[in-house]
């Protein structure tokens, strides 16, 4: 198989974001850019230089949908969604591949899944800072679960992270992940959407860093990365500073966070 290179990497990754944004306009799904994508498209107008994936937000009922009409309707030929939902993935969220592609993920349990883009349900979240502190806890305990159950026995980056998982293991070994994957789902929407004044992505966020004001984020303004218009929240501003703090300036070089992975195409 041929290896993809970084370049063709974040090419394929704009390929199935110019889709899904396209799916999602065509449907009347709200999406927004989020995190290090969102930053990179303030900042640089694309990707963060030194980091190679793409993350898009949903609120829970335009999430729910999106994976609904994915049941039925394909975004395009080459790609494919993926989710727990659909039978088709380990994973407490949802990821859309190429599926011309394999990647190899660090730890992982050998899956074949192609060079994606992550999309994250947002979720009500609690005014009541301890409240939501302690809500955001308990999913990210639940997400390390999932995370041991998806990787390979007794792999990590430390020896102490290998003994840890070594020992968890046989206790979490004994639920499917779909089965995980649902309690992780209940866990993140105990505060309903609906009744929220505040919401934030539960499944992979940082507690009341990522809590924003439902009104704002909900109303959408366009900017471009890699010469392409996306939808962003009015409050971007907000959502970036309680995330990364100043985030217009650049991180020294021992900071800067990379995902990388390798990437073949298929055969």
């Amino acid at each position: 198989m041929k290896e993809i290179k970084i370049d063709e990497l974040k090419s394929i990754e704009m390929s199935v974001l110019i889709k899904f944004a396209d799916f999602c306009n065509k449907n009347n799904l709200y999406y927004t850019l989020g995190y290090g994508t969102l930053l990179g498209a303030i900042r640089h107008k694309g990707f963060i230089p030194w980091d190679d994936d793409i993350d898009v937000i949903m609120p829970r009922p335009d999430y729910e949908k999106f994976i609904e009409l994915a049941k039925h309707k394909k975004i395009s030929s080459n790609t494919e969604v993926i989710s727990y939902k659909l039978g088709n993935s380990t994973y407490p969220f949802t990821k859309i591949i190429d599926n011309r592609t394999e990647v190899e993920e660090k730890f992982a349990k050998k899956t074949k899944i192609g060079v994606w883009i992550d999309v994250f349900a947002l979720d009500g979240n609690f005014k009541n800072d301890f409240l939501n502190k302690f809500h955001y806890k308990v999913a990210r305990l639940m997400r390390k679960v999932i995370e041991i159950k998806r990787n390979d026995f007794g792999s990590g980056a430390t020896k102490k992270r290998q003994v840890i998982k070594i020992i968890i293991y046989p206790f979490i070994n004994i639920f499917s992940c779909k089965f995980l994957c649902k309690i992780m789902d209940k866990i993140c929407m105990i505060k309903k959407y609906e009744n929220s004044d505040y919401i934030g992505c539960v499944v992979w966020g940082r507690s009341n860093k990522d809590r924003t004001t439902k009104e704002a984020f909900m109303k959408k303004i366009n900017v471009e990365f890699e010469r392409y218009l996306f939808n962003a929240p009015s409050n971007y501003d907000e959502y970036l500073r309680n995330i990364y703090g100043n985030y217009m300036q650049i991180p020294p070089e021992s900071e800067r966070e990379t995902h990388s992975f390798k990437a073949w195409w298929k055969d």
